[in-house]
């Protein structure tokens, strides 16, 4: 819906909408959620909880797992009207079928979280990892494109409850810090797999023997 807006008002405007939302939401968290007793845990106690190898591990697969998912996201509207052959005002409907994919991945994974934690974990990753190495065969079809766009926004999402799941589970008694933590890394993930993405497109090594990319060679970065 943003893409969509900002092509007809401006790149800005969907950030003061965001901004809105995000204001509202927190307004509603605050009024609906339950009110409990935090847990009291001091900061070394965080930070001895931080480093401990599983929560080094869980935050590792949450940088590298997004990370993945973003250098494909970054280039994903060129790749679809460059490579698929979709015109530009398809490509926001088909984001917005991506933001409804991600919705639809990130309720079901949380529920499928809660009945099988590792069982999730490895299902989504087992998922996501075979999506995105078909990926570059798959978008060269208008059809076959669609449901590639559909399956990345629902599995993308659908790594975010599972592995927040993994750090309350090895963090015990001291998880605040931990799970910011966690949070970080997807930022992390989104500006390594962005950096790395832009790094494959100016080398062109990837790029070039790869068929289905050559029409996106020279393409200097995202816009609008």
């Amino acid at each position: 819906m943003g893409a969509l807006l900002g092509e007809r008002a401006g790149w800005r405007l969907p950030f003061v909408v965001l901004t809105v939302l995000a204001l509202a939401g927190t307004g509603l968290l605050a009024a609906v959620l339950p009110k409990q007793a935090a847990q009291r845990a001091g900061i070394g106690e965080e930070l001895r909880v931080v480093t401990r190898r599983p929560v080094l591990v869980s935050i590792a697969t949450t940088a590298v797992g997004f990370a993945g998912v973003s250098t494909v996201f970054t280039y994903l509207a060129p790749l679809l009207t460059q490579v698929s052959g979709f015109a530009a005002p398809v490509v926001s409907v088909l984001l917005l079928a991506y933001g409804a994919g991600s919705f639809a991945g990130n309720l079901a994974a949380g529920r499928l979280t809660d009945r099988s934690l590792s069982g999730t974990v490895r299902g989504v990753f087992g998922g996501l990892t075979g999506v995105l190495a078909l990926f570059p065969f798959i978008v060269v079809w208008k059809p076959s494109a669609v449901l590639a766009v559909l399956a990345l926004g629902l599995l993308a999402t659908a790594t975010i409850a599972p592995l927040q799941g993994l750090i309350l589970r090895h963090a015990g008694a001291a998880p605040m810090l931990a799970v910011s933590a966690n949070v970080g890394a997807f930022n992390l993930g989104a500006a390594l797999g962005a950096v790395l993405g832009g790094a494959i497109v100016t080398l062109d090594g990837t790029l070039r023997r790869g068929a289905p990319f050559v029409a996106v060679r020279g393409w200097q970065g995202p816009q609008g």
